[in-house]
């Protein structure tokens, strides 16, 4: 199966693009076409074409776990849970980084 190359990365409700700075640098570096985008969330949700993977953050303390499985089954996304806070681009980059690199390898 191929890699996908083109990589778009979605923040969440309370986090802009820049959270995954450090994240972009290194998919960069690997080769990878990636960009965070800086949109409204309400601009996204009929936006997927691709298959999509939602990271569930089990400690997080401002959005639910349990609200965040009802949300990526409702995107019908691919879900990974990490031991983390509510952003874990920043505190798990790279645990974040190894997701995407699966979900790429998965096209």
């Amino acid at each position: 199966m191929n890699r996908i190359n083109n990589i778009v990365l979605v923040h969440g409700f309370w986090a802009d693009g820049s959270s995954y700075n450090q994240i972009t640098a290194q998919l960069l570096a690997e080769g990878y076409a990636a960009i965070a985008v800086q949109n409204p969330l309400t601009s996204l949700a009929d936006d997927v074409a691709a298959p999509n993977w939602y990271i569930v953050s089990s400690q997080d303390q401002a959005v639910p776990p349990e609200l965040q499985f009802n949300l990526a089954e409702r995107m019908g996304a691919k879900t990974v849970v990490l031991a983390s806070g509510h952003v874990p681009t920043i505190s798990h980059a790279s645990e974040v980084l190894e997701v995407i690199r699966e979900a790429s390898n998965r096209g």
